[in-house]
């Protein structure tokens, strides 16, 4: 890490002007610390020799990892940088929006967009004469001008600072499965294009869900050689609120079966209970917001199932039958004996449990149908021309992947979700999280309807989430970052990495190294051993933390010329950190000292080492280190020392943890 200059003009800007967004001290602290952290691990921009180098800025869904991005562009500036390139998305609503976002955030740099620089000689006055923001979205075409223009000013020798925003998107090589073909995907060659055209560069990253990423190959330039950790601020609701171990009441479940019979064309517009249900909650919450907070606010619902346009028009036609009955029925002499009224009652009756602060529920009802005869219902895909907005009081969205990826969907306070892929990948599971964000003044009403199979996934990702921030907490430029899930959830999409070099460690399994080192320059690290395990009882399941264990498997050494691949002991403190987090910090110790001649012959890594009843020494709901010390042995007239052998047997479940080599 480097000194970094913080007291430049255009890092004081910024700190200004998210200092007016009513920041935290706190969130403003983390911000600061997460751009100072990212250009102390860049490239020396103003280095008399080239240098590269590619890091990731690890944001979580919605927590505000765009204001760290711009801070970390206008530190970059302040410290030698003269020009930065954005990319980002080929939607032009989100290019637009983020455009926008980098001018208002970038005032005293000068921000040019994707169509104003075919114009060569123009863009190179601008390289001259100061520092540039080049913003080009992650299209061929665009990409494609751009390196003609980076090529034709000549700037290859100026120090840049490249930001991939939702870098794993569209910037892999989609065809990393074929590897065998060595085939590139057009996307991924131009953005590596206008990486070489400088000598010193900074590639940074930045993305929430980075699974895709950290199983590139160690070596691949896509791979992040360091991670930045843009911690979420106060006012956040995450995985932790929703699914974590303490979750906060928020989830409602459904049955799967009406999920599937809401996408199958059928007579009629009847609305199922449990999106009855999501319904009534959103207009008693939205409602009750409006009488207590800000009266020119909107309040948002969103409804993501499926990604057919077809059935998401049904499921429109459904909402809109549920709109019109609940107005009749709301003007009906005999009001509270309709469904509409004992619908919305058992939506107060479970709303006020969470928010007791909540005004009186006839009060909440008078004031429904006004606000619902203006009610926007919203088909928001790829083939409809409605944008996410919240004009009205009652803002109704249904849609696919449209309102996925990069969307903020701006006071949403109910969720129906149902997406049902037999095999889920984990990113793109992550990317439907629209409710999380800074929603702590809405959170007593905010709920998620959805069936339980689908909440154990996002409880899975949301773990495996936690296990890889923890692990670059401690060690932000380590490698092989491991990606902890439990079946049927998949870490990324498969075209985007190399099946041949991905390598698992699944529940209820062992490992053990190879062959240990044993000629006599091992006697020290057994000695260390030795003392180690000297407190402990033989053959008794002895009960310790993960950091005992890390320490013992770092003083294992393994013949190199039997090299494990599965045991490997940078890998296995990660694993240790991933199991630390889902089972606790808890695990057993088993020590065994074996008499005779001991094994005398490799074994394989899931082959074990033990014997008899040893395996039932250990425990099976946390992880077990067996350590079993063999004596010396002569083979072929040569003398192998004595030495520890260790077995580790993870805790039993359905989970695996994913690395590549």
């Amino acid at each position: 890490m480097r000194t970094v200059n913080v007291v430049g003009s255009h890092f004081k800007e910024i700190k200004t002007i998210l200092e007016s967004q009513k920041r935290s001290a706190s969130d403003m602290t983390a911000l600061e610390k997460s751009a100072v952290q990212a250009i102390s691990f860049s490239i020396n921009p103003n280095s008399t020799k080239d240098e590269k180098t590619r890091g990731l800025l690890y944001g979580m869904i919605q927590s505000g990892k765009t204001s760290v991005m711009m801070a970390s562009a206008a530190l970059a500036v302040d410290n030698g940088y003269k020009i930065l390139i954005i990319f980002t998305s080929d939607i032009n609503p989100l290019y637009d929006q983020t455009l926008s976002r980098i001018k208002s955030s970038l005032r005293g740099i000068n921000v040019i967009g994707k169509d104003e620089w075919k114009n060569h000689d123009w863009l190179k006055q601008q390289v001259r004469s100061t520092s540039v923001a080049l913003v080009c979205s992650k299209n061929q075409r665009k990409l494609s001008d751009l390196h003609s223009a980076l090529v034709a000013i000549g700037c290859g020798n100026l120090p840049a600072f490249i930001i991939d925003d939702e870098a794993d998107q569209a910037s892999l090589n989609t065809y990393n499965s074929q590897a065998e073909q060595a085939k590139i995907s057009r996307i991924n060659q131009l953005v590596s294009n206008v990486r070489r055209v400088f000598g010193k560069v900074t590639f940074m990253q930045v993305t929430a869900t980075p699974q895709a990423l950290f199983l590139q190959i160690p070596d691949d330039h896509f791979r992040p050689t360091f991670t930045v950790l843009s911690e979420p601020g106060e006012q956040y609701v995450g995985g932790d609120q929703f699914f974590g171990d303490e979750k906060d009441d928020l989830l409602r479940y459904v049955d799967l079966e009406e999920v599937e019979l809401l996408k199958e064309e059928s007579e009629g517009t009847s609305i199922p209970t449990g999106l009855a249900q999501s319904l009534y909650t959103f207009l008693v919450a939205a409602a009750a917001k409006i009488m207590t907070g800000d009266p020119n606010k909107g309040y948002s619902y969103f409804c993501h199932i499926t990604l057919k346009n077809k059935e998401q028009e049904r499921i429109v036609e459904k909402i809109e039958s549920f709109k019109e009955t609940a107005q009749k029925n709301l003007k009906s002499s005999d009001v509270q004996a309709t469904k509409t009224y004992l619908g919305l009652r058992a939506a107060y009756d479970d709303l006020i449990q969470t928010d007791t602060d909540l005004p009186q529920f006839t009060d909440i009802v008078a004031k429904i149908p006004f606000y619902l005869g203006g009610a926007s219902i919203k088909l928001i895909n790829s083939i409809s021309k409605h944008e996410v907005s919240t004009e009205k009081v009652f803002n109704l969205l249904v849609g696919g992947n449209k309102l996925g990826r990069g969307v903020t969907i701006e006071n949403l306070l109910v969720s129906y979700y149902g997406r049902n892929p037999r095999r889920p990948n984990s990113d793109t599971v992550l990317q439907h999280a629209r409710m999380y964000g800074y929603r702590i003044a809405t959170k007593g009403v905010t709920r998620l309807f959805l069936p339980k199979n689908l909440a154990l996934n996002f409880e899975s990702i949301h773990l495996m989430e936690k296990a890889l921030r923890d692990h670059l907490r401690k060690d932000p430029q380590g490698g092989f970052e491991g990606i902890l899930l439990a079946p049927p959830v998949r870490a990324t999409r498969r075209n985007v990495i190399n099946p041949n070099k991905v390598i698992y460690y699944v529940g209820s399994s062992n490992y053990n190294p190879l062959w240990p080192l044993r000629t006599p320059t091992i006697s020290s690290s057994t000695r260390k051993i030795d003392a180690a395990l000297s407190k402990y009882q033989t053959k008794t399941n002895n009960a310790v933390n993960h950091r005992i264990i890390g320490n013992l498997i770092s003083l294992i050494e393994t013949d190199k010329e039997k090299p494990s691949l599965l045991w490997n002991k940078k890998r296995l403190q990660v694993v240790l950190n991933g199991l630390k987090t889902k089972f606790g910090d808890k695990a057993s110790l088993v020590v065994i000292h074996r008499q005779g001649q001991g094994i005398q012959n490799p074994r394989r890594e899931t082959q074990g080492i033990l014997s008899g009843g040893e395996k039932d020494l250990g425990s099976n709901d946390k992880l077990t280190l067996f350590m079993i010390r063999q004596p010396k042995i002569t083979m072929s007239s040569t003398e192998m020392s004595e030495v520890w052998w260790p077995q580790i047997r993870f805790p039993d479940g359905r989970y695996f943890l994913a690395f590549t080599y």
